[in-house]
């Protein structure tokens, strides 16, 4: 379940630590909004070099992820960080610029990824600030896709309102959420292409069927629909 390195995630969501002992792991059950992207350690990096990078201490990541031996931390774990922290910033301001709108209404970035829709149902609720995606109809076991290629970075339901939860990492700086859905198909750590089906459509965490979809660019979601064709 170690995910590669070139997968490391640059956005949105509360995932869960994978165990340095074993191959299983639970999420916690926690409001996602309350959490950082998720960062995955790469090759040489430190309990305490990863705290300073985030401005928090490594009291609280230990915490944050159960870990018992701060010295045991191991390329591909990824760990959460909490909201309170303040991402350190990098000279390399490029992918974290502003992202503007053609006349078309998609985004100038558009581009960077061949995006397709993640199921055949109609949008019944459109983007705005406080659901951070859009919803599509369907009904329970409706095929749901990945929007592009990547890999798979969670899977589970422990985020309190998405239900079973899928997120896969795209081409720098894209990930992207699936949300609601009944049977997930695939695993962490897994390749997928676009338009591969990952999951069906369901109802876990909400009244009725529904696809909850997100995009997120540099851990900030932005409107899938001025992606999506």
């Amino acid at each position: 379940m170690y995910l590669n390195k070139q997968t490391k995630l640059l956005s949105l969501l509360l995932v869960t630590v994978l165990s340095a002992c074993t191959s299983t792991h639970n999420a916690p059950v926690e409001d996602y909004t309350q959490t950082y992207p998720p960062h995955t350690v790469e090759r040489g990096e430190t309990l305490s070099l990863i705290a300073r990078k985030y401005n928090t201490s490594v009291e609280e990541l230990a915490r944050l992820n159960n870990i018992q031996d701060i010295s045991r931390i191991f390329p591909g774990q990824v760990l959460r960080i909490s909201a309170k922290s303040n991402i350190q910033k990098t000279n390399n301001s490029s992918s974290s610029s502003a992202v503007t709108t053609t006349a078309s209404g998609k985004a100038t970035d558009a581009g960077l990824i061949s995006w397709a829709k993640p199921t055949a149902g109609q949008i019944i609720k459109g983007y705005d600030d406080a659901s951070r995606g859009i919803d599509y109809s369907g009904s329970v076991g409706d095929p749901v896709l990945a929007a592009a290629s990547g890999t798979v970075s969670y899977t589970g339901n422990g985020i309190r309102g998405l239900g079973n939860l899928i997120l896969i990492t795209h081409k720098k700086p894209f990930i992207s959420a699936y949300a609601h859905t009944d049977k997930i198909l695939v695993k962490e750590g897994q390749k997928v292409t676009k338009g591969q089906q990952i999951a069906t459509l369901g109802s876990s965490d909400t009244p009725s069927p529904k696809l909850h979809f997100e995009i997120r660019r540099d851990g900030k979601p932005v409107n899938p629909a001025s992606y999506l064709p």
